[in-house]
C-alpha cells in the first residue's frame, strides 16, 4: 500500500484539511476506503504541511468515525 490522504472540507488541492497515514502506517488501516464521505474524528499532533493543517496517523487508535 502507497499513501493515505483523508482530505476534509474539499478535494485536493482545495481541502481544509488531511488526515494523513504513512506508507508504513496503511497496511493497518485496510478499511481506508470505507470512511470516505463518513464523518470522523480524528486525534494527534496538528502541523501544518505547505499551509494546511494535518495530523499523522500511525495508528487505527486515532481515527473514530462518528455515529
Amino acid at each position: 500500500m502507497g499513501y493515505i490522504f483523508l482530505n476534509m472540507g474539499g478535494r485536493y488541492p482545495n481541502q481544509l484539511f488531511t488526515a494523513f497515514i504513512p506508507k508504513d502506517s496503511a497496511d493497518q488501516f485496510p478499511n481506508a476506503q470505507e470512511l470516505n464521505g463518513q464523518a470522523v474524528s480524528v486525534t494527534g499532533k496538528l502541523v501544518l504541511y505547505k499551509g494546511k493543517p494535518e495530523i499523522v496517523l500511525d495508528t487505527p487508535s486515532q481515527i473514530k468515525k462518528k455515529d
